[in-house]
């Protein structure tokens, strides 16, 4: 088991967007297929790209937040990265809402940073640093947009939906954003679960919620139990 290093949040939240823009982006299109594969045509290469660069806010938030939960581990060349964290929404809301206050924080930094510099005649900086504090306030919308999305459709509600009637009751750990930069890196990132499941303690009931009937299928052969709605769970 190898978990991720702070080096590492730019190069692994760039494999998450990849892999999950990618998904969106076939299935937008309608070329969804069963199992990922990196032969599709140029222009449906481009639109995988862009739906990453458009996810990537999202992206970088949920590998900041399970890093600073130390739930996040990868490869070392990172494209590849598994989460295995413990199920509690509140703990997500709380990361995110602190990277929310930090950007905000720093924006009022730079306007009052303006106002000094208005003060002292500097017309040139202060339409510079106007300009600055416009992007950046941009950015830090973009990134609460992004923890709106997370909440409500990516790590809280497959929080929320990973625990069914046949579930062992016990300390659950949800392990999700199974994420590979490409389709050849789809092996590597099956070998990091099984070295990361395998190296769980004792005591855990490990739960997940499968995309796919082929993806509960992977789980399956992990050492998981198949439940109802494409669950499944395992007691370490």
């Amino acid at each position: 088991m190898t978990r991720a290093r702070g080096s590492q949040i730019a190069g692994l939240a760039w494999t998450h967007a990849s892999a999950f823009g990618g998904a969106v982006a076939d299935r937008m299109s309608g070329s969804e297929r069963r199992v990922r594969t990196d032969s599709v045509s140029p222009r449906q290469r481009r639109t995988r790209r862009w739906a990453a660069i458009g996810v990537l806010p999202m992206s970088w938030i949920t590998v900041t937040t399970s890093w600073m939960r130390r739930s996040l581990y990868a490869t070392t060349d990172s494209r590849a990265m598994v989460v295995v964290r413990r199920r509690s929404v509140g703990t997500d809301v709380a990361l995110i809402t602190i990277l929310a206050v930090g950007f905000v924080s720093l924006f009022m930094l730079l306007q009052f940073g303006c106002v000094l510099l208005l003060r002292a005649g500097y017309s040139v900086a202060v339409a510079l640093s106007q300009c600055i504090a416009f992007a950046y306030l941009l950015l830090a919308l973009w990134l609460m947009i992004a923890a709106i999305l997370m909440i409500w459709q990516g790590s809280a509600s497959k929080s929320l939906a990973a625990v069914g009637p046949e579930t062992p009751a016990g300390e659950h750990w949800v392990v999700e954003s199974l994420a590979a930069r490409t389709a050849a890196d789809g092996a590597a990132v099956f070998r990091l679960a099984v070295r990361t499941v395998r190296s769980m303690p004792a005591g855990r009931v490990l739960v997940a919620v499968a995309r796919t009937p082929e993806l509960q299928a992977g789980y399956v052969k992990l050492g998981f139990t198949p439940g109802d709605h494409q669950r499944v769970y395992s007691v370490t």
